[in-house]
């Protein structure tokens, strides 16, 4: 998985002024969980859509099945679901 920041998705500044925090400071393991959490759901639905692509095509392509295998042999993502 590409380098994973969560300033790139999470509006911190925003967070701060709805709720009137006075600062918007994360524990480190706040901060890892977070990114934990995000990174599953990528995996699960990356996992999910190419489950969904080869089945409504009815094939399997040469490059998502390579990086598939290439993922879950890395640890990056779970296999599809049959």
């Amino acid at each position: 998985m590409k380098n994973f920041n969560l300033d790139d998705y999470i509006d911190w500044k925003k967070i701060v002024k709805d709720y009137s925090l006075d600062s918007g400071d994360l524990s480190l393991h706040d901060t890892l969980e977070l990114e934990s959490i995000l990174k599953r759901f990528i995996e699960t639905n990356r996992a999910i859509n190419f489950n969904l692509r080869t089945h409504y095509a009815n094939i399997i392509d040469a490059d998502d099945c390579i990086r598939a295998i290439d993922d879950a042999v890395n640890g990056e993502t779970k296999p599809p679901l049959t």
